[in-house]
């Protein structure tokens, strides 16, 4: 796999780490992934990325310039990551990235796109959705949906029967009981409580979790 990140911030040293971390994990043969450059609208520090020896090579419109055959979007934000996908009109396909040490139970599915990344344990029947981030140490109950395009921050506990619809946003160590509907481009913050459905567009902070302007 010859893979591009789209992307040029913090979230992208991530996808660069857990790329290494999948390929430390391979058995000798195995084909490894080979990350070709960021591709970037805006500026990249390049001393963030020095030891990793990633390079910013072009801005997203040269994607389909880029000698890849695999993409990922390196954007944390969920909102901005479904931005991004709706500008980008490529062959190439979206790649999937799933840490070693992810623990997911029986009958569970993800989608194109999405990354998942160290310690992060996901109970059975679970349906991850497309380009989907989750980050570290993060807890995912039995038959929950992650609708598209939604960003799951370290350390968040989504329980049973969950359901986050498309570009929500888990903030980090924030909790969703059990059977709780988180509607489209609704934003979780950090370190909140949900306890009731969290209507679309809403942002909720708080113990419990209550919708603030």
């Amino acid at each position: 796999m010859r893979l591009v990140l789209l992307g040029g911030g913090g979230h992208c040293l991530d996808i660069i780490g857990l790329v290494s971390d999948i390929d430390n994990s391979l058995n000798k043969g195995r084909q490894k992934v080979s990350i070709v450059g960021i591709l970037s609208d805006v500026e990249v520090d390049s001393q963030r990325f020095s030891n990793s020896r990633v390079q910013h090579i072009g801005r997203i419109s040269d994607l389909n310039s880029i000698d890849a055959t695999h993409y990922i979007i390196a954007v944390g934000s969920a909102q901005d990551r479904l931005t991004i996908f709706k500008k980008i009109q490529t062959d190439l396909q979206a790649a999937t990235l799933i840490h070693p040490s992810v623990a997911a139970g029986f009958g569970c599915s993800f989608g194109e796109g999405t990354a998942i990344l160290g310690g992060t344990r996901i109970s059975p029947e679970c349906t991850i959705g497309n380009h989907v981030y989750v980050s570290h140490g993060v807890l995912i109950g039995h038959e929950t949906k992650i609708g598209d395009f939604c960003s799951v921050f370290p350390g968040a506990t989504i329980a049973g029967n969950v359901s986050l619809g498309l570009a929500a946003t888990a903030g980090s160590s924030c909790t969703v009981i059990e059977k709780t509907l988180v509607n489209d481009y609704a934003f979780i913050a950090a370190g909140s409580v949900v306890i009731r459905e969290v209507p679309s567009g809403a942002k909720v902070m708080g113990v419990p979790a209550k919708e603030r302007s």
